[in-house]
């Protein structure tokens, strides 16, 4: 994982709708959202585009590329 986190902060799937991409934007944002609250979007984002990378994604790694993307 710490691979992927040194990465995620510019990483986005390929194809994203304009839907996922403003969720994403929101995720980022500190001031928009909380830390739950983006963890909520990203698994939205990731896990509808890209299920087969980010579906064995544990709570905890979740809320630090959270964490880790807010920070950015």
């Amino acid at each position: 994982m710490p691979t992927t986190l040194k990465l995620v902060d510019n990483y986005s799937p390929v194809t994203l709708t304009e839907e996922q991409k403003a969720a994403l934007a929101r995720a980022r944002d500190p001031q928009a959202t909380s830390v739950d609250e983006s963890v909520k979007l990203l698994k939205t984002v990731y896990l509808s585009a890209e299920p087969e990378n980010w579906d064995d994604t544990t709570e905890p790694e979740w809320n630090c590329v959270a964490t880790c993307i807010r920070a950015a």
